[in-house]
């Protein structure tokens, strides 16, 4: 337990907890990257952790220096299933057990969300629509005057997936127009077709007038 101070929560000292070596119940251990703030009015704040760099002249068995901030309620992705939700504020509960219970899930939300990323970003449900749009890009470009390598079987494209987004780079040319290099980014395949589409349409729209 740790004592420290928190500018935007109260003027006087507050107890950090966040054990090293928990001891508490299942349902009071505080997930990674998560400690708790105890108010003067016993209030319980949840607080992120943000570990700093050691000096060179620190021992590696010293404690591992750290930061926190405070949490505010109009950042959270996923509102709560039951009970108030003030939508502004910092986020304070009546219990440490109901902190570390808003902890736990707020870190099981941020693990699950980026598994779904992860997931979306290779999924690819409209495969023919996708050709559509690549086709359809290929012959905007060439209509105003581009042109890429004809042996080339990829086109002017080149699509990378992420680990949580996909990437989709527009490489073409044109002996009368500026060198096109247009890059989209998009959650998954079916959206980076769309969205190129349509920003390759834009650009040749304004390229016709």
């Amino acid at each position: 337990m740790f004592s420290t101070t928190l500018s935007h929560v109260a003027r006087s000292r507050v107890r950090l907890i966040s054990p090293p070596k928990p001891t508490l119940a299942d349902n009071q251990l505080l997930p990674p990257g998560y400690a708790v703030a105890i108010l003067p009015d016993g209030r319980a704040a949840p607080l992120g952790i943000v570990p700093y760099q050691r000096a060179d002249n620190e021992d590696a068995q010293d404690v591992q220096p750290f930061g926190v901030y405070t949490l505010d309620w109009q950042f959270e992705a996923v509102p709560p299933a039951s009970g108030r939700w003030p939508r502004a504020g910092i986020i304070t509960f009546p219990t440490y057990r109901d902190a570390c219970l808003w902890c736990q899930r707020r870190w099981e939300n941020a693990h699950l969300l980026g598994q779904y990323q992860e997931q979306t970003a290779h999924l690819e449900c409209y495969p023919e629509r996708s050709a559509w749009y690549r086709d359809g890009i290929e012959q905007l470009l060439r209509e105003i005057g581009y042109h890429w390598p004809g042996d080339d079987r990829d086109g002017p494209f080149l699509l990378t997936v992420y680990a949580t987004e996909v990437s989709l780079w527009i490489n073409a040319s044109s002996p009368y127009l500026p060198r096109l290099c247009l890059r989209v980014l998009a959650g998954d395949r079916d959206e980076v077709w769309e969205r190129a589409y349509t920003a390759v349409a834009k650009i040749c729209g304004k390229s016709r007038r």
